[in-house]
């Protein structure tokens, strides 16, 4: 997902940068739709803005939108940063373990 939305945003800024409305609502449309498959749902709405206005052709000026769907792309990576780091030193949990905390 990371990875993906990495290249998204690298789509979004040279659409914007070129005037390409089609582009950048291609490229926010997707970017709506993995982050709401993730629970992101904060991201995906601000993509869902974006890919509104591309849709109506707003002239390719698209840096409000876009700075928006950064920062909270920003907090997502922290959040997932946060997650992986919490795994990489949760206990390994055996199936005899996992039954027993079940009951």
């Amino acid at each position: 997902y990371l990875d993906s939305a990495a290249r998204l945003m690298e789509e979004l800024g040279e659409g914007a940068q070129r005037g390409d409305c089609q582009q950048v609502q291609r490229a926010a449309h997707t970017l709506k739709s993995s982050s709401a498959n993730i629970g992101a749902s904060h991201l995906s709405a601000c993509c869902r803005t974006l890919e509104h206005r591309a849709r109506e052709g707003s002239e390719g000026r698209f840096g409000v939108e876009i700075a928006a769907i950064d920062a909270a792309l920003r907090e997502v990576q922290a959040e997932v940063g946060a997650l992986r780091e919490r795994a990489e030193h949760a206990p390994e949990r055996t199936p005899a373990a996992t039954q027993e905390a079940l009951g």
